[in-house]
């Protein structure tokens, strides 16, 4: 039976316990078909254990229907990695058994992990990039949220996106005094009422343009199959502060997506803004965000859960992208949990080798131990490049003419952790791609040595660079 036969058929709740039973065996048969040819889907794997438990039998008819539309993206979209949405803030809690299974699989957790939100930092901490060698680059973070007092967007209708977009504009009016700001809607009317924020389509261009506005979802399969980019563009738009350094997107993949952006170097000032704009969100009256007890703050998709932050830099590593490709970056990256892409999102190439840096994790780690994680590896990946650099060039930084320096014309690379060195000889200089294509066998080398392993404090720079480069 096809997936749209499946959704009609659960939608008759007044099925007979035959005709459910029926159902949950095609359903079982789909996604066992699915997770043949499809091993890492998790949403099919799991879902196939559910139906097939007594809890799973046993759910109701509406329940069973619910179910489905969570899973509904991850058996039409067979090529997911995850491949399932909640589509109402307690679906965590209503189907905990299926949700805790994919959601740990997916984050590599322990069963007792439990999400803790946390944004304090110590008091003579320090996050000024300026500090790692870099000056002015362009920061960002943002997050996820959902309210209470509504569906998450898979299971709203066209009349729902429009009342949480009026309600989200009073919100916004509550913001003016410390932020200024203008709303631009999307949507055409406001349930046959005329909209006082609607834009031309224009504008709507130049905001995407400018990355102050989402693209057109209703072309993304994955979110189509789960419902959440329906009835668009009704429901969907953005706020903008009057210094364009904040901005909240409105009928996204969440409710609301929250943002700081800001070109500078202290990444600490960056955090404490994005958590002063949350709480002035969160002050207005009938705002609440949704959390769970275990998950922290609640997201459509499970990969989001827990803080639903991501914060990331721009940085440049000249050194390492010389080839125009992030594997050597993200070589070093990954032991440090962090994610290397080009900044124009996922599979978007490397230019003038700027890249886009921002730690993995989002769930059962803080929001400071985010903002620890992202400036430790941009330490750790700047040094390195700079001494490929040193490397290539011939001398070290600082060093004086006429005076001997170690790490002058250096013939091989060292990695140190704790007592424990890996020398890989290097018997002559090597320039561009030829060095970068070494350093890349270096890292493989290294990760499979277990040095470059999840814990590897060499690679935290404390107190000194991970990589160095000497003479043999």
């Amino acid at each position: 039976m096809s997936a749209s036969k499946i959704l009609v058929s659960l939608s008759n709740l007044s099925l007979s316990n035959d005709e459910k039973n029926k159902l949950i065996t095609d359903l079982i048969e789909k996604c066992e078909c699915v997770s043949k040819e499809n091993p890492g889907n998790l949403c099919a794997k799991y879902a196939t254990e559910y139906l097939k438990s007594e809890e799973g039998k046993s759910l109701s008819n509406e329940d069973l229907l619910g179910f489905y539309k969570c899973i509904k993206t991850g058996i039409e979209n067979p090529d997911s990695k995850l491949g399932a949405y909640a589509t109402k803030v307690g679906d965590y809690k209503k189907y905990h058994s299926f949700f805790d299974k994919v959601i740990r699989d997916y984050h590599g957790a322990k069963t007792e992990d439990i999400h803790s939100t946390d944004w304090t930092t110590l008091e003579d901490a320090s996050f000024d990039l300026k500090e790692c060698g870099l000056e002015e680059v362009s920061m960002r973070i943002r997050v996820g949220r959902n309210l209470v007092s509504f569906d998450l967007p898979a299971s709203m209708d066209k009349i729902i996106r429009v009342q949480f977009e009026k309600k989200m504009t009073t919100a916004f009016d509550a913001l003016k005094e410390k932020y200024g700001g203008v709303y631009h809607s999307l949507s055409p009317d406001w349930n046959e009422e005329k909209n006082p924020f609607l834009i031309s389509t224009e504008k709507y261009e130049e905001l995407v343009s400018r990355h102050f506005m989402f693209k057109d979802m209703s072309s993304d399969s994955y979110l189509s199959s789960a419902s959440i980019s329906s009835d668009w563009p009704y429901g969907r738009g953005c706020w903008i502060s009057d210094d364009e350094s904040n901005i909240i997107w409105v009928g996204e993949e969440d409710q609301l997506r929250i943002m700081c952006m800001k070109n500078g170097s202290d990444l600490l000032k960056l955090f404490e803004d994005l958590k002063d704009l949350l709480d002035s969100i969160e002050k207005v009256e009938g705002i609440e965000f949704a959390k769970d007890k275990d998950y922290g703050y609640i997201t459509s998709c499970p990969s989001n859960l827990g803080t639903a932050m991501r914060a990331s830099v721009h940085i440049k590593i000249p050194q390492l992208t010389i080839d125009g490709s992030i594997s050597a970056v993200d070589h070093l990256c990954k032991p440090l949990g962090l994610s290397v892409r080009g900044t124009g999102g996922e599979h978007t190439p490397v230019v003038d080798g700027i890249l886009d840096i921002s730690p993995s994790s989002r769930l059962f780690v803080s929001e400071s131990q985010i903002l620890s994680t992202l400036y430790g590896g941009i330490q750790s990946v700047v040094a390195i490049d700079n001494h490929i650099s040193n490397f290539l060039n011939g001398n070290a930084k600082g060093e004086k003419e006429g005076e001997q320096d170690e790490n002058k014309c250096p013939s091989s690379f060292v990695l140190v952790e704790n007592d424990k060195t890996v020398e890989r000889d290097d018997d002559e200089k090597k320039r561009s791609q030829q060095a970068v294509k070494d350093m890349k066998k270096k890292m493989k080398q290294m990760k499979k040595s277990s040095l470059m392993g999840k814990s590897a404090k060499c690679l935290h720079l404390s107190p000194g660079p991970v990589l160095q480069l000497t003479n043999a």
